[in-house]
């Protein structure tokens, strides 16, 4: 911000001296969007949140938008672990399962060769990777609580230690939701195996163009340029040999990196590769991946979930586009595929087993129906999910009028049309509210209890949810 304010400094006496208000008045405006942009991201990038004298609200409506996110992660984020059998697809995708397939195809029928074909060199990385996974500690938040920097509650005296108190206790039980509902253990499984797959095409492609060769990834995507050399001497000096399906290769030690010249920025670079490369397979939303819009405290009210559709969008459609592009159509084309059946597969585990449909008959049969809850449900249209949820909401019956029976979409069912685009606030809550006043002055009780449990903290974990639907068909 310095630089950049001498550098408008100089531009702006040069306007001056040519007695160019115009472009004086230009140049102000600009330093002074430059800063706000600037501070923003700076605050984004290390998770510090806004703070309360900067904006207009205070730090009460901070304070509300903070909290009410983390009273929907406990409403809401029961049942991650199902809708996220679609990183199977995105892990696919980053590894260009394609060729893998293609050599499985050319060996049905060859059982004598099906060792052969399909005994690569990922294969063997996956092997690796699968057969550590449960020793390893690193986790993976998917909604963006931890790690952020800020003084707890509002106010001064009673009214700041009562509001800290709220919120400690909110921070604690959203911090163990994630354990849980079981995702921290998904992500960091994933992410482990699919870390070793990424480590092996980073090694293989290390020693090619350490003899001159060429690689076969985009390493510069992830970071990497002209660090490959380093990396493999490194590697070899520094490194233990493993063997898998076959598979020779070598593992490195790079706690001893740092003793060699240039080996620390090396392990700098390796694991923000891995970072980056992990976070991407299994998607992982990041402050870059969201819009500056969402760091103001309408923003935040808004977009609460939005984190990973935005994450989607960036990791995994751009990934798409650029192989569709780029001669890689089959593999797109293939994942698009697998993302769908996928989504297929989270609709059919969450209403018809988890909620007890397919027992009671009123699981769907129409192909439409199906066709939205694949879209709906397997983030193939990243950002855009929650505007598609709602006009499918909207649709359902019209369709239906037209002849394409379907039923509206299962994810947030129970909400008006409009809740999805306002966000689980403004959207979710408000309708919650507003159903279960209307419940209580009608007298139905059935409904009442319906509605009560919406807002009790993980009661929406869907091992939970599938005993107490079990226990009530039972009574």
């Amino acid at each position: 911000i310095k630089f950049v304010r001498e550098d408008y400094d100089v531009k702006r006496k040069a306007a001056q001296t040519a007695n160019d208000s115009e472009k004086m008045q230009r140049l102000d405006r600009e330093r002074i969007l430059f800063e706000q942009a600037t501070r923003t991201l700076m605050n984004r990038t290390m998770n510090t949140d806004l703070v309360p004298s900067r904006e207009n609200w205070g730090s009460l409506a901070l304070y509300a938008a903070r909290n009410f996110k983390k009273i929907n992660v406990l409403r809401y984020m029961g049942s991650p672990l199902i809708a996220s059998q679609t990183d199977w697809a995105t892990i696919s995708l980053s590894h260009s399962i394609g060729p893998h397939l293609v050599s499985l195809g050319r060996s049905i029928g060859k059982i004598h060769k099906a060792s052969k074909d399909i005994n690569n060199r990922e294969l063997a990385f996956l092997q690796h990777g699968m057969e550590q996974s449960m020793s390893l500690s690193r986790t993976g938040n998917i909604v963006g609580l931890t790690d952020a920097h800020y003084n707890m509650g509002f106010g001064s005296g009673k009214v700041r230690k009562v509001s800290a108190g709220i919120e400690a206790g909110l921070n604690w039980m959203t911090s163990h939701l994630m354990g849980i509902n079981l995702m921290r253990s998904w992500n960091s499984t994933q992410k482990y195996i699919s870390g070793n797959v990424i480590l092996g095409n980073l090694l293989d492609d290390a020693a090619q163009m350490a003899s001159g060769g060429t690689g076969k990834y985009r390493w510069r995507d992830l970071g990497l340029s002209d660090d490959m050399k380093r990396i493999h001497r490194l590697t070899e000096k520094h490194g233990v040999e493993q063997q898998r399906l076959g598979q020779v290769f070598r593992v490195p030690d790079m706690m001893k990196w740092p003793t060699e010249k240039g080996g620390l920025d090396a392990m700098r670079a390796v694991h923000m590769a891995m970072k980056r490369g992990t976070d991407r397979a299994v998607i992982t939303p990041s402050s870059a991946d969201m819009p500056m819009f969402h760091s103001n405290v309408i923003g935040q009210m808004l977009f609460q979930f939005n984190s990973f559709g935005f994450g989607s969008t960036n990791k995994y459609l751009r990934n798409l586009s650029y192989r569709a592009v780029n001669g890689e159509a089959f593999d797109m084309a293939n994942n698009i595929a697998l993302t769908l059946a996928l989504g297929t597969m989270s609709f059919v585990i969450k209403e018809g087993i988890v909620k007890g449909r397919f027992d009671d008959g009123t699981m769907p049969t129409e192909a439409a129906t199906y066709t939205f809850e694949a879209i709906d449900r397997s983030g193939v249209i990243g950002w855009l999910a929650p505007y598609f949820n709602a006009a499918m909401k909207l649709s359902a019956q019209p369709l239906t009028d037209l002849g394409l029976p379907m039923e509206k979409l299962s994810r947030m069912q129970s909400q008006d049309w409009f809740a999805p685009i306002l966000g689980p606030t403004i959207g979710g809550g408000a309708s919650d509210v507003e159903a279960l006043f209307a419940n209580l002055t009608a007298g139905e009780a059935d409904q009442l209890y319906t509605k009560i449990k919406r807002f009790v903290p993980f009661g929406n974990l869907f091992y939970v949810d599938a005993i107490m639907n079990y226990a009530e068909d039972t009574n």
